[in-house]
Protein backbone atom coordinates (compact mmCIF):
# COMPACT_ATOMS: atom_id res chain seq x y z
CA UNK A 1 0.00 0.00 0.00
CA UNK A 2 2.87 2.58 -0.57
CA UNK A 3 4.79 1.64 2.56
CA UNK A 4 7.96 0.78 3.20
CA UNK A 5 7.86 -2.96 5.31
CA UNK A 6 10.13 -1.46 7.74
CA UNK A 7 8.26 1.24 8.92
CA UNK A 8 5.05 -0.58 9.33
CA UNK A 9 6.27 -3.40 10.92
CA UNK A 10 8.42 -1.74 13.15
CA UNK A 11 5.69 0.73 14.39
CA UNK A 12 3.12 -1.96 14.07
CA UNK A 13 4.77 -4.14 16.69
CA UNK A 14 4.88 -1.61 19.05
CA UNK A 15 0.70 -0.48 18.22
CA UNK A 16 -0.28 -4.51 18.84
CA UNK A 17 2.27 -4.36 22.02
CA UNK A 18 0.21 -1.83 23.75
CA UNK A 19 -3.23 -2.98 22.11
CA UNK A 20 -2.19 -6.34 23.50
CA UNK A 21 -1.61 -5.57 27.24
CA UNK A 22 -4.13 -2.57 27.27
CA UNK A 23 -7.02 -5.42 25.93
CA UNK A 24 -5.36 -7.65 28.41
CA UNK A 25 -5.18 -5.70 31.45
CA UNK A 26 -9.09 -4.62 30.79
CA UNK A 27 -9.83 -8.35 30.00
CA UNK A 28 -8.38 -9.11 33.55
CA UNK A 29 -10.22 -6.15 34.99
CA UNK A 30 -13.10 -7.03 33.49
CA UNK A 31 -13.12 -11.13 34.60
CA UNK A 32 -12.78 -9.57 38.85
CA UNK A 33 -15.36 -7.08 38.27
CA UNK A 34 -17.96 -9.91 37.02
CA UNK A 35 -16.96 -12.14 39.98
CA UNK A 36 -16.12 -9.89 42.69
CA UNK A 37 -19.41 -7.21 42.03
CA UNK A 38 -22.82 -7.59 41.80
CA UNK A 39 -24.70 -6.95 38.59
CA UNK A 40 -26.04 -4.14 39.73
CA UNK A 41 -23.03 -2.61 40.72
CA UNK A 42 -21.31 -3.08 37.35
CA UNK A 43 -23.89 -1.82 35.58
CA UNK A 44 -23.87 1.11 37.15
CA UNK A 45 -19.93 1.31 36.47
CA UNK A 46 -20.78 0.81 33.28
CA UNK A 47 -23.46 3.56 33.00
CA UNK A 48 -20.64 5.91 34.66
CA UNK A 49 -18.19 5.07 31.78
CA UNK A 50 -21.02 5.85 29.27
CA UNK A 51 -21.98 8.85 30.10
CA UNK A 52 -18.60 9.87 30.62
CA UNK A 53 -17.74 8.80 26.86
CA UNK A 54 -20.91 10.44 25.46
CA UNK A 55 -20.09 14.15 27.35
CA UNK A 56 -16.70 13.87 25.67
CA UNK A 57 -18.20 15.23 22.39
CA UNK A 58 -17.98 18.95 24.76
CA UNK A 59 -13.89 17.82 24.70
CA UNK A 60 -13.88 18.24 20.76
CA UNK A 61 -12.99 14.77 20.46
CA UNK A 62 -12.34 15.61 16.48
CA UNK A 63 -9.32 17.40 17.97
CA UNK A 64 -7.19 14.01 17.79
CA UNK A 65 -7.41 13.21 14.08
CA UNK A 66 -6.48 17.35 13.45
CA UNK A 67 -3.94 17.53 16.03
CA UNK A 68 -2.27 14.14 14.53
CA UNK A 69 -2.41 15.67 10.86
CA UNK A 70 -0.76 19.02 12.19
CA UNK A 71 1.98 17.45 13.94
CA UNK A 72 2.66 14.84 11.35
CA UNK A 73 3.19 17.95 9.04
CA UNK A 74 5.56 19.69 11.39
CA UNK A 75 2.91 22.38 13.09
CA UNK A 76 4.14 20.96 16.26
CA UNK A 77 2.59 23.82 18.39
CA UNK A 78 -0.67 23.58 17.28
CA UNK A 79 -0.74 20.55 20.07
CA UNK A 80 -0.81 23.15 22.85
CA UNK A 81 -3.52 25.57 21.24
CA UNK A 82 -5.64 23.15 20.33
CA UNK A 83 -5.51 21.50 24.16
CA UNK A 84 -5.90 24.61 26.27
CA UNK A 85 -9.25 25.30 23.86
CA UNK A 86 -10.43 21.66 24.41
CA UNK A 87 -9.88 22.11 28.12
CA UNK A 88 -12.15 25.37 28.07
CA UNK A 89 -15.04 23.46 26.14
CA UNK A 90 -15.03 20.36 28.21
CA UNK A 91 -15.59 22.54 30.88
CA UNK A 92 -19.06 23.17 29.56
CA UNK A 93 -20.00 19.98 30.88
CA UNK A 94 -20.01 19.85 34.39
CA UNK A 95 -23.62 21.35 34.48
CA UNK A 96 -24.87 18.57 32.37
CA UNK A 97 -22.49 16.39 35.22
CA UNK A 98 -24.51 18.20 38.07
CA UNK A 99 -28.26 17.77 36.46
CA UNK A 100 -27.59 14.10 36.01
CA UNK A 101 -26.22 13.70 39.59
CA UNK A 102 -29.74 15.51 41.06
CA UNK A 103 -31.49 13.26 38.96
CA UNK A 104 -30.12 10.07 40.99
CA UNK A 105 -29.98 11.54 43.74
CA UNK A 106 -33.74 12.12 43.86
CA UNK A 107 -34.11 8.20 42.49
CA UNK A 108 -31.94 7.06 45.38
CA UNK A 109 -29.09 6.74 43.54
CA UNK A 110 -27.38 8.41 46.12
CA UNK A 111 -23.30 6.77 45.24
CA UNK A 112 -23.64 7.28 40.88
CA UNK A 113 -25.12 10.99 42.25
CA UNK A 114 -21.91 11.43 44.23
CA UNK A 115 -19.38 9.75 41.03
CA UNK A 116 -21.31 11.96 38.62
CA UNK A 117 -20.29 15.48 40.50
CA UNK A 118 -16.91 13.63 40.80
CA UNK A 119 -16.64 13.07 37.14
CA UNK A 120 -17.51 16.45 36.26
CA UNK A 121 -14.61 17.83 38.33
CA UNK A 122 -12.25 15.42 36.73
CA UNK A 123 -13.95 15.28 33.37
CA UNK A 124 -11.44 18.31 31.81
CA UNK A 125 -8.73 16.48 33.32
CA UNK A 126 -9.76 13.57 31.50
CA UNK A 127 -10.94 14.32 28.21
CA UNK A 128 -8.93 17.31 27.18
CA UNK A 129 -5.28 15.81 28.36
CA UNK A 130 -5.96 12.67 26.42
CA UNK A 131 -4.86 14.10 23.28
CA UNK A 132 -0.89 13.38 24.16
CA UNK A 133 -1.01 9.98 22.00
CA UNK A 134 -2.16 12.14 18.77
CA UNK A 135 0.86 14.36 19.20
CA UNK A 136 3.36 11.49 19.58
CA UNK A 137 1.62 9.64 16.60
CA UNK A 138 2.07 12.50 14.36
CA UNK A 139 5.52 12.24 15.26
CA UNK A 140 5.71 8.64 14.29
CA UNK A 141 6.44 7.96 17.94
CA UNK A 142 4.46 4.47 18.30
CA UNK A 143 7.13 3.54 20.67
CA UNK A 144 6.94 5.87 22.89
CA UNK A 145 3.26 6.44 23.14
CA UNK A 146 3.10 2.50 23.30
CA UNK A 147 5.35 2.28 26.58
CA UNK A 148 3.44 5.41 27.94
CA UNK A 149 -0.01 3.92 27.02
CA UNK A 150 0.92 0.23 28.62
CA UNK A 151 1.78 2.19 31.76
CA UNK A 152 -1.17 3.81 32.18
CA UNK A 153 -3.17 1.12 30.98
CA UNK A 154 -1.52 -1.39 34.00
CA UNK A 155 -1.47 0.38 36.45
CA UNK A 156 -5.17 1.93 36.09
CA UNK A 157 -6.62 -1.64 35.87
CA UNK A 158 -4.64 -2.89 38.37
CA UNK A 159 -6.04 -0.21 40.55
CA UNK A 160 -9.42 -1.14 39.80
CA UNK A 161 -9.14 -5.07 40.67
CA UNK A 162 -7.61 -3.68 44.20
CA UNK A 163 -10.66 -1.48 44.35
CA UNK A 164 -13.05 -4.37 43.14
CA UNK A 165 -11.59 -7.15 45.96
CA UNK A 166 -11.69 -5.01 48.70
CA UNK A 167 -14.14 -2.13 48.40
CA UNK A 168 -16.71 -4.41 46.08
CA UNK A 169 -20.06 -2.73 47.33
CA UNK A 170 -18.66 0.59 46.92
CA UNK A 171 -18.99 2.32 43.59
CA UNK A 172 -17.95 5.53 44.72
CA UNK A 173 -14.31 3.89 44.62
CA UNK A 174 -14.20 1.79 41.92
CA UNK A 175 -15.59 4.44 39.33
CA UNK A 176 -13.91 7.10 41.58
CA UNK A 177 -10.48 5.25 40.83
CA UNK A 178 -11.26 5.34 37.20
CA UNK A 179 -11.82 8.72 37.28
CA UNK A 180 -8.47 9.83 39.71
CA UNK A 181 -6.36 7.44 37.86
CA UNK A 182 -7.00 8.73 33.92
CA UNK A 183 -7.04 12.21 34.88
CA UNK A 184 -3.56 12.14 36.89
CA UNK A 185 -1.87 10.10 33.42
CA UNK A 186 -3.54 11.97 31.05
CA UNK A 187 -2.19 15.21 32.58
CA UNK A 188 1.01 14.20 33.20
CA UNK A 189 1.81 12.52 29.69
CA UNK A 190 0.26 15.69 28.39
CA UNK A 191 3.14 17.98 30.02
CA UNK A 192 5.63 15.57 28.93
CA UNK A 193 4.15 16.05 25.18
CA UNK A 194 4.24 19.92 25.62
CA UNK A 195 7.94 19.97 26.32
CA UNK A 196 8.59 17.68 23.85
CA UNK A 197 7.40 20.63 20.95
CA UNK A 198 9.91 21.75 18.74
CA UNK A 199 9.41 25.24 16.65
CA UNK A 200 6.51 27.29 16.79
CA UNK A 201 4.52 26.64 13.50
CA UNK A 202 1.25 26.60 14.49
CA UNK A 203 -1.35 25.25 11.64
CA UNK A 204 -4.31 28.02 11.73
CA UNK A 205 -6.32 24.76 10.34
CA UNK A 206 -6.08 22.77 12.92
CA UNK A 207 -8.54 23.89 15.39
CA UNK A 208 -10.97 24.46 12.64
CA UNK A 209 -10.44 21.24 11.25
CA UNK A 210 -11.16 19.36 14.86
CA UNK A 211 -14.19 21.31 15.55
CA UNK A 212 -15.24 19.73 12.28
CA UNK A 213 -14.52 16.62 13.14
CA UNK A 214 -16.42 16.88 16.27
CA UNK A 215 -19.59 17.87 14.49
CA UNK A 216 -18.95 15.42 12.31
CA UNK A 217 -18.67 12.88 15.01
CA UNK A 218 -21.09 13.89 17.47
CA UNK A 219 -24.06 11.44 15.99
CA UNK A 220 -20.73 8.39 16.04
CA UNK A 221 -20.00 9.20 19.71
CA UNK A 222 -23.65 8.91 20.47
CA UNK A 223 -23.87 5.62 18.73
CA UNK A 224 -21.36 3.70 20.78
CA UNK A 225 -23.14 4.67 23.85
CA UNK A 226 -26.41 5.24 23.43
CA UNK A 227 -27.54 1.80 23.84
CA UNK A 228 -26.21 1.18 26.78
CA UNK A 229 -27.53 4.34 28.27
CA UNK A 230 -30.78 2.77 26.91
CA UNK A 231 -30.30 -0.21 28.57
CA UNK A 232 -28.96 1.36 32.24
CA UNK A 233 -32.14 3.22 32.53
CA UNK A 234 -34.11 0.04 31.97
CA UNK A 235 -32.33 -2.36 33.91
CA UNK A 236 -28.87 -2.13 35.38
CA UNK A 237 -28.18 -6.25 35.61
CA UNK A 238 -29.11 -6.22 32.11
CA UNK A 239 -26.44 -3.60 31.16
CA UNK A 240 -23.44 -5.92 32.74
CA UNK A 241 -24.46 -9.00 30.81
CA UNK A 242 -24.81 -7.26 27.14
CA UNK A 243 -21.85 -4.83 28.84
CA UNK A 244 -19.17 -8.19 28.61
CA UNK A 245 -20.44 -8.58 25.09
CA UNK A 246 -20.17 -5.77 23.54
CA UNK A 247 -16.69 -4.66 25.42
CA UNK A 248 -15.58 -8.17 23.93
CA UNK A 249 -16.55 -6.78 20.45
CA UNK A 250 -15.08 -3.88 20.96
CA UNK A 251 -11.57 -5.22 21.82
CA UNK A 252 -11.14 -6.85 18.47
CA UNK A 253 -12.32 -3.73 16.69
CA UNK A 254 -10.04 -1.91 18.53
CA UNK A 255 -6.82 -4.31 18.03
CA UNK A 256 -7.77 -4.48 13.98
CA UNK A 257 -8.06 -0.34 14.41
CA UNK A 258 -4.93 0.16 16.87
CA UNK A 259 -2.92 -1.43 13.83
CA UNK A 260 -4.31 0.32 10.69
CA UNK A 261 -3.47 3.67 13.21
CA UNK A 262 0.24 3.03 11.93
CA UNK A 263 -1.11 4.55 8.33
CA UNK A 264 -1.86 7.60 10.03
CA UNK A 265 0.81 9.53 8.88
CA UNK A 266 1.88 8.27 6.28
CA UNK A 267 -1.85 8.79 4.46
CA UNK A 268 -1.73 12.61 5.75
CA UNK A 269 1.67 12.59 3.96
CA UNK A 270 0.87 11.00 0.47
CA UNK A 271 -1.82 9.91 -1.56
CA UNK A 272 -1.91 6.03 -1.60
CA UNK A 273 -3.85 4.06 -3.41
CA UNK A 274 -5.36 0.04 -2.29
CA UNK A 275 -5.50 -2.24 -5.03
CA UNK A 276 -8.78 -4.62 -5.32
CA UNK A 277 -6.99 -7.85 -4.79
CA UNK A 278 -4.95 -6.16 -1.33
CA UNK A 279 -8.72 -5.24 -0.10
CA UNK A 280 -9.85 -9.25 -1.27
CA UNK A 281 -7.12 -10.39 1.32
CA UNK A 282 -8.15 -8.24 3.86
CA UNK A 283 -11.93 -9.53 3.90
CA UNK A 284 -10.46 -13.05 3.50
CA UNK A 285 -8.35 -12.54 6.47
CA UNK A 286 -11.51 -10.87 8.09
CA UNK A 287 -13.37 -14.22 7.56
CA UNK A 288 -11.30 -16.59 8.86
CA UNK A 289 -10.54 -14.40 12.39
CA UNK A 290 -14.14 -14.46 13.19
CA UNK A 291 -14.43 -17.89 12.53
CA UNK A 292 -11.53 -18.61 14.74
CA UNK A 293 -12.90 -16.37 17.50
CA UNK A 294 -16.23 -18.26 17.02
CA UNK A 295 -14.63 -21.48 17.59
CA UNK A 296 -13.11 -20.77 20.87
CA UNK A 297 -14.87 -17.72 22.44
CA UNK A 298 -17.59 -19.91 24.41
CA UNK A 299 -15.56 -22.06 26.66
CA UNK A 300 -13.16 -19.00 27.59
CA UNK A 301 -15.96 -16.68 28.30
CA UNK A 302 -17.64 -18.94 30.66
CA UNK A 303 -14.51 -20.06 32.46
CA UNK A 304 -13.49 -16.67 33.19
CA UNK A 305 -16.74 -14.81 34.16
CA UNK A 306 -18.80 -17.69 35.25
CA UNK A 307 -22.30 -19.50 33.69
CA UNK A 308 -23.93 -16.00 34.89
CA UNK A 309 -22.89 -14.37 31.55
CA UNK A 310 -23.70 -17.38 29.61
CA UNK A 311 -26.27 -14.80 27.43
CA UNK A 312 -23.28 -12.34 27.02
CA UNK A 313 -21.41 -15.40 25.26
CA UNK A 314 -24.69 -15.81 22.74
CA UNK A 315 -24.57 -12.39 21.50
CA UNK A 316 -21.15 -11.76 21.65
CA UNK A 317 -20.61 -14.97 18.79
CA UNK A 318 -24.07 -13.17 17.09
CA UNK A 319 -21.75 -10.29 16.83
CA UNK A 320 -19.33 -12.30 15.08
CA UNK A 321 -20.82 -12.76 11.98
CA UNK A 322 -20.26 -8.63 11.44
CA UNK A 323 -16.55 -8.65 11.80
CA UNK A 324 -15.42 -9.51 8.60
CA UNK A 325 -16.89 -5.82 7.28
CA UNK A 326 -15.21 -4.56 10.66
CA UNK A 327 -11.83 -5.96 9.54
CA UNK A 328 -11.42 -3.72 6.84
CA UNK A 329 -13.81 -0.38 7.62
CA UNK A 330 -11.01 0.97 9.48
CA UNK A 331 -8.23 1.44 7.59
CA UNK A 332 -10.76 3.73 4.94
CA UNK A 333 -12.16 5.66 7.86
CA UNK A 334 -8.53 6.07 8.34
CA UNK A 335 -7.33 7.33 5.38
CA UNK A 336 -10.55 9.55 4.86
CA UNK A 337 -9.71 11.47 7.84
CA UNK A 338 -6.21 12.02 7.32
CA UNK A 339 -7.02 12.72 3.44
CA UNK A 340 -9.79 15.51 4.45
CA UNK A 341 -12.29 13.59 2.28
CA UNK A 342 -15.29 15.20 3.31
CA UNK A 343 -17.41 13.32 1.28
CA UNK A 344 -16.75 10.31 3.22
CA UNK A 345 -15.93 11.85 6.45
CA UNK A 346 -19.60 13.39 6.18
CA UNK A 347 -21.08 9.76 5.04
CA UNK A 348 -19.35 7.86 7.91
CA UNK A 349 -19.65 10.15 10.67
CA UNK A 350 -23.24 11.62 9.65
CA UNK A 351 -24.93 9.19 7.56
CA UNK A 352 -23.88 6.10 8.62
CA UNK A 353 -24.82 6.64 12.59
CA UNK A 354 -28.22 8.28 12.20
CA UNK A 355 -29.29 4.98 9.83
CA UNK A 356 -27.86 2.62 12.61
CA UNK A 357 -29.51 4.61 15.19
CA UNK A 358 -32.95 5.03 13.19
CA UNK A 359 -32.95 1.61 12.27
CA UNK A 360 -32.27 -0.34 15.61
CA UNK A 361 -35.07 1.74 18.16
CA UNK A 362 -37.35 1.05 15.33
CA UNK A 363 -36.78 -2.43 15.49
CA UNK A 364 -36.95 -2.10 19.33
CA UNK A 365 -39.95 -0.70 18.97
CA UNK A 366 -41.18 -3.08 16.86
CA UNK A 367 -40.42 -5.90 18.88
CA UNK A 368 -39.24 -5.23 22.25
CA UNK A 369 -36.64 -7.23 22.26
CA UNK A 370 -33.71 -5.90 23.99
CA UNK A 371 -30.84 -8.46 21.96
CA UNK A 372 -32.34 -7.59 18.62
CA UNK A 373 -32.12 -3.54 19.58
CA UNK A 374 -28.08 -4.42 20.52
CA UNK A 375 -27.59 -6.42 17.31
CA UNK A 376 -28.91 -4.39 15.04
CA UNK A 377 -27.21 -1.51 15.81
CA UNK A 378 -24.26 -2.87 15.10
CA UNK A 379 -25.12 -4.92 11.73
CA UNK A 380 -26.25 -2.10 10.37
CA UNK A 381 -23.73 0.55 11.34
CA UNK A 382 -20.90 -2.10 10.21
CA UNK A 383 -22.57 -3.00 7.10
CA UNK A 384 -23.04 0.86 6.34
CA UNK A 385 -19.78 1.86 7.44
CA UNK A 386 -18.42 -0.83 4.93
CA UNK A 387 -20.72 0.37 2.02
CA UNK A 388 -19.85 4.10 2.27
CA UNK A 389 -16.16 3.68 2.93
CA UNK A 390 -15.39 0.78 0.22
CA UNK A 391 -15.85 1.20 -3.02
CA UNK A 392 -15.44 -1.99 -4.77
CA UNK A 393 -13.11 -0.88 -7.88
CA UNK A 394 -9.70 -1.86 -9.28
CA UNK A 395 -7.86 0.79 -7.25
CA UNK A 396 -9.26 2.85 -3.92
Amino acid sequence: MGFDLPYFIENGFWVLLSQAVNTGAAFIMSIFFARYLSKETFGEYQLIVSIIGILAIFSYTGLNTSILRSVARGYEKSYKTAVNFSFKKSLLAIPIFLILSVWYYFHEKTDVACVLIFAGLAFAFIQAHNKWFAFWKGKEKFEKTAKQQIIQSVILNSSLILAAVFFSEYLIVTAGTYLVVNAGFNTLWHFKAKHAIVGNKIDEDCIPYGKYMTKMGILSSLILYFDKIIIGFIDLELLAVYGIALKLFDVVKQIIRSFYSVSTPKFAKKKVTIKKQELFIMIIGGILLSGLIYAVSEPIIIYFFTEEYTEAVNIFKKLLFVLPFVFVSPLFAIKANAEKDKSKIVKKNILVPAVAIVGSILIFLLTNNMEYFVLSKVFIMQIAFFIVLVPLKSKI
